[in-house]
């Protein structure tokens, strides 16, 4: 199954959303197919992570899985396994132990017996790596022994990358520096060092989409040496996902060996970072003077002007204006780009994307307040003419394309925030088309003043508005991007650029859309349009 030697068809759910109903409310506990399903058929029950209709209970078995209206208890999809996708659980089995105790300590003790091995090789290799003779001078790559590989949506990877490479261009080594869509194998390569974030649900960035095909087309006939260092944060489910696929990519390679195991970095911290370059020049042999130090952000006292809640009570959202003391103004700041605010109870960064009005001295942020949310509670509750203190972090790859003919806003929620600072400062008058997705009409009005104050002064063209929880109207904004596919189409071919902000889900759903337009009107594909810069998301 993993090598296509047996062909798998996986069943894929089929719902109607318009069927979908929120009554006769039932408990969980009353549900027919919970009460039904045998503990030790039970394998695994995924949770609604929202109250909107269309999120459901995934109940899977043994047998197969079902998706269950969270309101209703109605079983609205079921797909029975494979007899191949039986198997594979069968062989997971084996592999982890699960469900059988003693295999799970056999498994164990060959796990540990394997760790030996590793350290003795590993050891054996840096003994003989240790007297290879240290190269000198930079430039042409193919003269470089040395290969810096970076993947970075943001740049932030990119700046810890630079730092790696400068330094060994200070130590008088044969370095070269490039992104991961620009990987070139060449007979002198000794040493790759691929430096790399995950973006959005644990895909690679848009300029590393390319490195994996190259690499597994690639014909590597000199033996080298690798490490990868991957940058992410644990808050999200797919940590550093990427980085350990390149990780295990490069490591089934006969004539590639890595000279330091796989290193994850939560949230960019120097000083794991600096532990690694110590570890980096002992291994290499090399002295790398590099200053990274935490670096303090400055921080910015804003006071609050305005709050306004959704008409909408079910979706819990506000818009915050936040303006600078007296004539002082936040010149650096763009719509796009993210303020920083840090809780006082955990002291984490919470970051929101940032509308900057046209006097440069004032910031519109739409919120979601979450039950549990410490910081989006907090400041909801803030007083007019109350003070807070934040930061911001610069976030150029979202920011508005002013060489763009037409540009395409895609949003659903909160996601929309950003783009009012974009519709509100687009004095040239480009041609803007804004797909949004909301519960219903009542959670447009929090926003609708901005776009009509827009639409008449000619900054904003058209508005294409989706509802979920319309009932038998009922539509999400990929359905209306879907519809407007020949206005999709003309944009691109007109040199038009395309934007997404909102929810990881949806960027997916939208993505499949604009893949298939892609294909079938453009005849490219989206990763091209993403490598161009045609298409910029910020999505969480």
């Amino acid at each position: 199954e993993r090598f296509s030697i047996i062909s798998e068809h996986p069943q894929n759910h089929d719902i109607d959303l318009a069927e979908l109903k929120e009554y006769p409310l039932l408990d969980g506990q009353d549900f027919t197919c919970f009460r039904q399903t045998s503990l030790s058929d039970f394998k695994e029950l995924t949770f609604p992570f929202s109250d909107f209709i269309d999120d459901m209970y995934t109940l899977k078995t043994s047998d197969g899985e079902m998706l269950v209206n969270q309101y209703t208890g109605e079983v609205v999809s079921s797909i029975s396994y494979t007899n191949t996708q039986k198997l594979s659980a069968l062989s997971f089995t084996m592999h982890t132990g699960e469900g059988n105790p003693w295999w799970a300590v056999l498994l164990g003790m060959g796990s540990l017996s394997m760790l030996f091995f590793m350290y003795s090789g590993y050891k054996i290799y840096l003994v003989r790596t240790a007297s290879k003779k240290d190269f000198t001078n930079p430039y042409p790559k193919e003269d470089c022994s040395i290969l810096v590989l970076y993947g970075s949506e943001t740049g932030s990877t990119l700046a810890f990358a630079i730092a790696v490479h400068n330094a060994m261009i200070d130590s008088r080594q044969k370095a070269y520096l490039s992104s991961m869509n620009d990987y070139q194998y060449h007979s002198g390569l000794a040493t790759l060092i691929i430096m790399t974030s995950t973006y959005g649900v644990g895909d690679p960035p848009s300029n590393a989409l390319r490195f994996i095909d190259t690499f597994k087309t690639t014909n590597h006939s000199v033996p080298f040496c690798y490490a990868v260092l991957g940058f992410g944060s644990t808050k999200y489910p797919d940590f550093c996902k990427y980085s350990i696929e390149v990780d295990k990519l490069i490591g089934q390679e006969k004539n590639i060996s890595p000279f330091l195991p796989l290193k994850l970095i939560d949230r960019q911290s120097v000083a794991d970072f600096n532990q690694w370059v110590q570890k980096l020049q002992n291994t290499l042999g090399i002295k790398l003077k590099i200053e990274l130090g935490s670096v303090k952000k400055k921080e910015v006292q804003l006071q609050v002007k305005t709050i306004e809640f959704s008409k909408n009570p079910d979706d819990h959202t506000y818009l915050l204006r936040l303006s600078t003391h007296l004539n002082n103004r936040m010149d650096t700041v763009r719509s796009g780009d993210l303020m920083v605010y840090k809780s006082h109870e955990d002291g984490a960064d919470r970051q929101y994307s940032v509308a900057m009005e046209q006097d440069k001295k004032t910031i519109l942020l739409s919120i979601k307040r979450h039950p549990e949310g410490k910081v989006s509670n907090y400041l909801q509750s803030l007083e007019k003419g109350s003070n807070i203190n934040v930061s911001f972090v610069s976030n150029p790859k979202f920011h508005f394309p002013e060489e763009a003919a037409h540009v395409i806003f895609i949003a659903n929620g909160t996601g929309i925030a950003p783009f009012l600072g974009m519709i509100g400062n687009n004095i040239k008058k480009t041609p803007i088309t804004l797909f949004w997705g909301g519960q219903n009409q009542f959670s447009l009005q929090l926003y609708d003043p901005y776009l009509q104050r827009a639409k008449s002064n000619g900054r904003l063209s058209s508005v294409h508005t989706a509802y979920s929880r319309v009932g038998k109207k009922s539509r999400y904004v990929q359905n209306i991007v879907n519809e407007k596919a020949d206005l999709v189409e003309k944009a691109i071919k007109t040199g038009g650029g395309i934007m997404i902000c909102g929810s990881m889900a949806m960027q997916k759903d939208v993505e499949l859309v604009l893949g298939n337009i892609c294909t079938n009107k453009l005849g490219t594909s989206l990763e091209v349009l993403k490598e161009k810069g045609y298409l910029k998301t910020d999505c969480y």
